[in-house]
């Protein structure tokens, strides 16, 4: 979910890390794993539905890209 351009994940910067898990912004190398589940019906279901691998895939790389973007912004 995007809101104003901007991801919901932005406010993970610096990640959050915890004793099992570590929550940070998507990175460059996730696109797989995003398109994955941008594409699943099960994860999409109450987000309105699967994307097609197309628009997954455009999706995936802005995500990822992002990462450096706010790495030189700060």
């Amino acid at each position: 979910m995007e809101t104003q351009g901007w991801a919901v994940t932005e406010w993970l910067w610096p990640p959050l890390e915890g004793e099992r898990v570590r929550l940070r912004p998507p990175a460059p190398g996730d696109e797989p794993a995003l398109i994955e589940m941008a594409t699943d019906t099960r994860v999409r279901r109450y987000l309105g539905g699967p994307a097609d691998e197309a628009t997954a895939a455009a999706r995936a790389a802005r995500k990822a890209g992002r990462l450096r973007s706010l790495m030189v912004r700060h």
